[in-house]
């Protein structure tokens, strides 16, 4: 499988830490795992790829993501030559979509508004109807029915479970079908059923060409391997003691 993204010596600096990276390629298609402890840097890197984050580039650092692997007609793309914010906009807005680690669901809108908002995004005139459908059938190819019961698509948020929640924060992330998806630690504060319901939405999307850049704790690990999800292991602990680590394949069937 083609590499989407290269990523060369970054480093991000907090007050007097340093967090640094070794080199690290993100396979199209696939899920890459960030893993580490605490602290390592693991929200960090996925913020950068994302383009979430100011990025501290010398000489020696760069992002390139293959562009043309999106979109042949297309170059492939330095991030060093996009800090303007709109090119960061118009990047993110055409081939990401986003699980942040605080679902940051909307608590005055409803389930269908929160889920809706990356589709209107981008195209403003897209009814509400066409929209629902657009959910509607999310809910049934991911086996999401109970979402529909009790009437609560059409509650707050605030009302929803931690699961609940989290799972239209999966909706709304892939509702525009994203080249790549971020999502940053989405099993943290759900049960075993649900993390195990969201990890077969992600294996599903990558089987369909979707990337998929994943943060988790070590803990759940686990889970991918006991239910057969396929991915490629960034670990970062082992980028303070392997300087030429790139990635390592950890499961794959």
């Amino acid at each position: 499988m083609a590499v989407l993204f290269e990523a060369k010596n970054l480093s991000k600096t907090y007050g007097r830490q340093k967090i640094q990276y070794h080199d690290i390629e993100i396979e199209q298609g696939k899920i890459t795992v960030i893993n580490g402890k605490t602290g390592v840097g693991k929200t960090t890197l996925l913020n950068m790829l994302g383009l979430m984050n100011h990025i501290e580039f010398d000489e020696n650092s760069d992002i390139t993501l293959k562009r043309s692997l999106l979109d042949e007609t297309l170059s492939d793309i330095s991030y060093k030559d996009i800090q303007k914010n709109k090119e960061i906009e118009n990047l993110r807005k055409k081939y990401f979509g986003f699980m942040f680690q605080q679902d940051q669901l909307i608590d005055t809108m409803n389930g269908w508004q929160n889920i809706a908002m990356p589709l209107l995004v981008r195209q403003s005139k897209l009814s509400m109807k066409k929209i629902k459908d657009k959910i509607d059938a999310l809910l049934t190819a991911h086996q999401f029915d109970d979402m529909r019961e009790n009437n609560l698509m059409d509650r707050s948020p605030a009302t929803y479970s931690g699961g609940q929640r989290q799972r239209t924060a999966l909706l709304r992330a892939i509702i525009h079908q994203p080249k790549v998806l971020f999502a940053d630690e989405p099993l943290a504060s759900v049960d075993e059923e649900t993390a195990i319901n969201i990890l077969n939405v992600l294996s599903q999307k990558a089987k369909d060409g979707m990337t998929i850049i994943l943060v988790i704790h070590n803990t759940h690990l686990n889970l991918l391997e006991e239910n057969d999800i396929k991915y490629t292991q960034v670990n970062l602990d082992n980028h303070q003691n392997e300087p030429d680590l790139k990635r390592k394949h950890c499961y794959e069937k």
